[in-house]
């Protein structure tokens, strides 16, 4: 239907005729593609368009960028860091420095088993091979001499105004406390990968900015330090605001947790069990103090305590006294926003204690750890009282045990981890990612997390975020012919085994996926992939009174190309469709309540189509550079919705929706004004041309166009 519009196809070839013509692998100011696929992988599972805040990703590649990773002197977390390599990759390269000594040249990496040019050349920019050896005897004061600071000032904000910044009438005050802007202040300094504090200051829109509730003037305050090889024995200390991680992540991960991606194989939790916390994400964190230390080279300790304030929704309990007002908390708040009276009611209405111990055993090809995590609040805490909700964790205390493994066979890499909850349930995650020769890998995950495990920081590699109510069985294969070629395909099968929301019963699906990757060494890459999901959600039958289980079918099929002129302008294009539906009821006859109205099952199938063009420009002769994107969709609902990753300004990037029919325009400027000084700033808007409001509520916005404009300063001294 929508590829019958001559728009479409001129803009198609366009697209396309532009960019064969020209010559990148990464753009100037943004990821690598591969990460920017797992970016948008990971906000379509959420099933949400929000602002991607895991800035700790592009702030690691900056770091790298700035001071290459010496990759002589780099241990495994630094290399799992990096977020470029596979665990086959890494465990093959300190397996080759241990037995040949220190890398030559970086092109080495060559001889390196299962490394190809394709992975040589995306991490170029972030590594180097230098003989120099670490100095831990650097003292501290001599650290901070060398260490770079930058300071960040943001704004930005709607240019439309949404429902909840206007009055209603003259006796009702807008919902919203505050004003229509953000404002965002970081302060960095870092000595490389070692050494790192600053402070980190958000005010989203809405808000207070001093006065009412946040006389203190910022929202969220964030502050955190990180020393890294304090000496041979304290392998690092955080302090302040933190990430932690242990094992598999099945009872804790509080970072970026990315699920199924082209990165077929890469399927196994790794990195450092603790790091700095620099994002904004106001939940997601831990708030005290860490260390891990290392006792010898097989030994490693890491402790931790944590004492924060929680967001909680606080309701009203039922009692036999009617002038009894009872409240207690319902749930966690996890939006951390505090705009409308009954958001900033849930602020900071209850307080976390978290305590965590991890003791990791490296053998000859492995290791093997215990972790503990102790979670108490000062008051109880549960889910909504619905079926669904009838497992979820209810209480004061929770403790978790687990033990991971991991260990290395030749080209096999075998890891796992089981957990235990205080309600004496268990859960367990197992894996092998192997390579059989330098052109075939594989990748096999298991999972079993019952329906009452409970684990409040979970994060394990899943369907749904969070650590329960989920059994599943993973499939990947990497395909390698040639230099020029590469193949990538998995499959994923689940269960729920108890009711989920929107799923009034025991539910499954199942998603394939597959790729074809052609490279043609740094000069064009190009893709074509295809994207399959199917799981059940409950659909209310008109000739039934009972809600029935059927699957939501979701297809994308996505074709990509990449190319660049010279190492200053390079273009990128995508084409994508979708397809959406749902199973033949019982009755094929009868109708399914859908979109607010009983249809026919014919009518219940919509279609997507999306194409961009992006230029990214940065000249020589002048200190400007330029990332621009125009698009256009044809989305007939949300249900075929169309995420596409896009650059922002530094250290920030969102992955929108596409639905509805329209176009979208974005556009960022960097301008280098002095040797310290740069300037950025980002226009996006988007264009509807057949609905007359963007969302709903307080949220909503009349019109046709939704607008955006952000500006930043950073200051390096």
């Amino acid at each position: 239907m929508f590829l019958q519009k001559n728009g479409h196809y001129l803009f198609i070839g366009i697209c396309l005729i532009i960019t064969t013509r020209l010559t990148a692998q990464l753009d100037s100011v943004g990821l690598p593609e591969d990460l920017a696929f797992q970016i948008e992988s990971y906000i379509e599972n959420i099933g949400e368009e929000v602002d991607f805040d895991f800035n700790t990703l592009y702030e690691t590649l900056n770091t790298f960028l700035q001071k290459p990773l010496n990759l002589n002197r780099a241990d495994e977390y630094e290399l799992e860091n990096l977020g470029l390599l596979s665990d086959l990759q890494i465990n093959s390269l300190l397996n080759y420095i241990a037995d040949k000594g220190d890398l030559l040249a970086i092109y080495e990496l060559q001889a390196v088993p299962n490394f190809d040019l394709p992975t040589i050349y995306r991490i170029l920019p972030f590594v180097a091979v230098n003989r120099s050896l670490d100095d831990l005897n650097e003292t501290f004061a001599a650290i901070l001499a060398k260490s770079k600071k930058n300071l960040y000032l943001r704004w930005s904000r709607n240019i439309e105004v949404p429902q909840g910044f206007r009055a209603r009438d003259d006796e009702t005050p807008p919902a919203y406390q505050g004003d229509i802007n953000r404002y965002y202040l970081r302060f960095a300094q870092a000595y490389e990968n070692r050494i790192s504090f600053g402070i980190t200051l958000e005010k989203d829109p809405g808000e207070d900015f001093f006065r009412n509730s946040n006389k203190q003037g910022f929202d969220f305050m964030s502050a955190h330090f990180m020393y890294k090889k304090v000496n041979k024995t304290i392998e690092r200390i955080v302090l302040g605001d933190f990430r932690a991680k242990f094992g598999q992540g099945l009872i804790l991960n509080t970072g970026f947790a990315p699920g199924k991606s082209a990165f077929v194989t890469a399927i196994r939790r790794s990195g450092a069990p603790l790091n700095r916390f620099t994002s904004v994400n106001e939940q997601n964190y831990l708030r005290g103090a860490g260390a891990s230390l290392k006792f010898n080279k097989r030994l490693i300790w890491t402790n931790f305590v944590s004492l924060r304030k929680r967001d909680g929704n606080v309701i009203q309990s039922d009692t036999s006294d009617v002038d009894l007002e009872v409240q207690n908390l319902n749930s966690l708040q996890l939006s951390g926003l505090h705009r409308t009276e009954k958001e900033i009611e849930a602020e900071n209405t209850l307080q976390q204690l978290s305590i965590g111990t991890s003791l990791k055993y490296k053998i000859a090809k492995g290791n093997v750890a215990a972790n503990v995590l102790y979670t108490q609040f000062d008051q109880a805490i549960g889910k909504t009282d619905r079926p669904y909700n009838n497992y979820f964790f209810k209480g004061e205390q929770l403790l978790n045990a687990s033990v991971d493994y991991s260990y290395f066979y030749k080209n096999f890499i075998i890891f796992g981890e089981t957990a235990w909850s205080n309600n004496h349930q268990f859960a367990s995650v197992n894996g092998i990612t192997a390579t059989l020769s330098s052109k075939i890998a594989f990748s096999v995950h298991s999972r079993f997390m019952p329906r009452d495990f409970h684990s409040l920081f979970g994060q394990t590699f899943s369907e749904i975020i969070g650590a329960t109510n989920e059994n599943g069985l993973y499939l990947g294969l990497a395909f390698n012919p040639t230099r020029e070629w590469r193949f990538a395909f998995y499959a994923d099968t689940w269960k729920h085994p108890w009711l989920r929301f929107r799923a009034d019963a025991p539910s499954r699906g199942k998603e394939y996926f597959a790729r074809v990757t052609y490279y043609k060494q740094r000069d064009m890459e190009a893709y074509v992939h295809f994207r399959y999901e199917s799981k059940q959600q409950s659909y209310r039958l008109d000739y039934t009174n009972f809600d029935e289980l059927l699957f939501r079918n979701r297809s994308n099929f996505r074709f990509q190309l990449n190319k660049q002129v010279t190492k200053r302008l390079s273009l990128r294009s995508r084409v994508e469709w979708s397809i959406f539906d749902i199973e033949t009821a019982t009755n094929p006859d009868g109708q399914i309540f859908y979109d607010g109205a009983f249809r026919p099952q014919s009518e219940v199938k919509s279609h997507g189509f999306m194409a961009y063009q992006d230029i990214i420009y940065k000249p020589v002769n002048i200190p400007l550079s330029l990332t621009t994107r125009f698009a256009i969709f044809d989305v007939d609902n949300y249900d075929a919705r169309i995420y596409a990753y896009e650059n922002d300004v530094t250290y920030q990037f969102s992955v929108p929706a596409y639905y509805n029919k329209g176009t979208r325009f974005y556009a960022n400027l960097k301008y280098r004004a002095k040797r310290h000084l740069t300037l950025e700033a980002r226009y996006a808007q988007t264009f509807w041309n057949n609905q007359e409001a963007f969302s709903a509520g307080n949220n909503r916005i009349d019109g046709r166009t939704r607008s955006e404009v952000k500006v930043q300063a950073r200051w390096r001294f």
